[in-house]
């Protein structure tokens, strides 16, 4: 009786492992790069405005910048649009002096959205509306500096904390609790 092709030693011998085991290998690699990203990564958290516009007061920031060895060369001076914004009150104990932020137009005619860094300087609760206002300073470049206008209005985004994913998704879980 001929026995079938599956079970000769033939086809024992042509078949291979090779194909699998490279496909296993880079499927590997990738699991391993995206582990480490996943346990790594900082993700920024962003607290977002209620309200923001743009003043006709000019704000100045004082820097001393410090050489790699600590030394302090110069003292730089950044000067800015000033940018007043509310926040609900329960942003109060996260948002401090000296944060990074984002104010946010949007131009009226193209409708492009621009986005100008800026810094946290003065904090100020309301409390009988429950808002904090909290002032800015915007830097702007000289293009955005003539097209932008006081009075203007838009949207600030200021950088409360960095997190990696793991731990967001363990928060989200209810595992990781603070």
């Amino acid at each position: 009786m001929a026995s079938p092709f599956v079970r000769t030693m033939r086809s024992f011998h042509a078949d291979s492992y090779y194909a699998s085991f490279i496909g296993i290998l880079i499927s590997m690699f990738f699991m391993t790069l995206w582990f480490i990203w996943f346990f790594t990564a900082n993700v920024s958290i962003y607290k977002k405005s209620t309200y923001a516009v743009l003043t006709s007061q000019e704000g100045i920031k004082t820097d001393f910048p410090s050489s790699p060895f600590g030394i302090v060369n110069t003292m730089e001076e950044k000067r800015g649009k000033v940018v007043i914004s509310e926040f609900p009150i329960d942003a109060k104990d996260i948002i401090k002096r000296g944060q990074n932020a984002s104010f946010i137009v949007e131009d009226a005619v193209t409708h492009k959205r621009r986005k100008v860094p800026a810094i946290v300087t003065k904090l100020a609760s309301q409390f009988p509306q429950k808002k904090i206002a909290v002032e800015l300073i915007a830097f702007m470049d000289k293009k955005i500096f003539k097209e932008i206008k006081a009075g203007t209005t838009g949207q600030v985004n200021i950088e409360v904390n960095r997190e990696t994913p793991a731990k967001m998704v363990m928060r989200m879980s209810g595992l990781f609790i603070n």
